[in-house]
């Protein structure tokens, strides 16, 4: 090798020595915390407003939030009356799928996303991975032993409802298509263990709460149609359990169900609640076929 490769070897080996040096200490010594107010104008554009007690770097390309607080920017008392409290939240980017979404943001386009992610709420945690490029969207992710109480979802419906109850979920999705829910594929397993829905109103009405044993939800989606295999609450006040199918559309509110199975209400909560009494049959047997807002208003 002559002179000048051999210095020019050595002047690119130094060069890219140091750009691993300056990395690293850039790496250890920046202070994430000036990303705040990023995050707070990012939350306000979407009407929310966040607090974040601390925020510091995660493994290479991600980020590590502690005390972190959600609330509508303008709050109602009445339809969310605590903000939700998440004690931990790290995320991160994988490495991979930098190159597609510098390429794409160059082109102008929506950039490939692929983020894994742990979020511990109280004793609780989610876990999972969420990958998103073009119009193909993939979530898997794990809740064990989370604490409903501690989620809290604003609604123009409701009113003052609380939900309590330790969950328990496997979902996998596969979106190949957003916009087309024929193309929707996925698994979901959900298991609520003593599920209990305070009182609440629902369009100016007072509805009695309903304390169960067990709930749970298995469903399977297939070219755009869920099938319930099942839907099921355990308890004394209105156990059910529902088998069915909901073919999907965009928006969710218009997909269509074709449900059915038995449900009973027990006395007392018939005489708690005699609007729902005077509509469930006697033959203690439920069916629904239609779209899902017409059952559930604000889906």
């Amino acid at each position: 090798m002559s002179n000048w490769k051999r210095i020019a070897a050595q002047a690119a080996g130094y060069l890219a020595l140091f750009a691993a040096v300056f990395c690293l200490t850039l790496y250890f010594t920046f202070d994430a915390n000036v990303l705040k107010p990023a995050l707070e104008q990012a939350a306000q554009k979407a009407k929310y407003r966040i607090e974040v007690g601390d925020i510091s770097l995660y493994r290479l390309t991600g980020l590590d939030l502690k005390d972190v607080s959600i609330s509508l920017a303008e709050p109602d008392p009445d339809k969310n009356p605590e903000p939700m409290k998440i004690d931990r939240l790290q995320f991160s980017v994988s490495l991979f799928s930098i190159p597609g979404a510098i390429s794409a943001m160059r082109a102008r386009k929506v950039p490939p996303t692929s983020v894994s992610y742990d979020v511990r709420i109280g004793s609780g945690k989610i876990t999972g991975n969420y990958d998103m490029g073009g119009k193909t969207m993939k979530l898997k992710t794990s809740v064990q032993d989370l604490a409903l109480d501690k989620i809290t979802i604003p609604s123009f419906y409701y009113k003052n409802m609380k939900l309590t109850g330790k969950a328990n979920a496997e979902i996998s999705l596969e979106l190949t298509d957003q916009a087309r829910p024929e193309t929707w594929n996925g698994k979901i397993s959900v298991d609520i263990d003593k599920p209990r829905l305070s009182d609440f109103e629902w369009v100016g009405l007072a509805v009695p709460g309903v304390t169960m044993d067990k709930g749970t939800l298995i469903a399977d989606i297939q070219n755009g149609t869920l099938k319930l295999n099942p839907l099921k609450l355990q308890g004394e006040d209105i156990p059910l359990s529902l088998t069915g199918a909901i073919t999907l559309k965009n928006p969710l509110g218009q997909s269509i169900l074709d449900v059915s199975g038995p449900l009973k209400l027990s006395d007392a909560y018939r005489q708690k609640n005699p609007l729902l009494s005077a509509n469930v049959p006697s033959t203690d047997n439920f069916s629904y076929k239609g779209i899902l807002s017409g059952l559930i208003p604000g889906i």
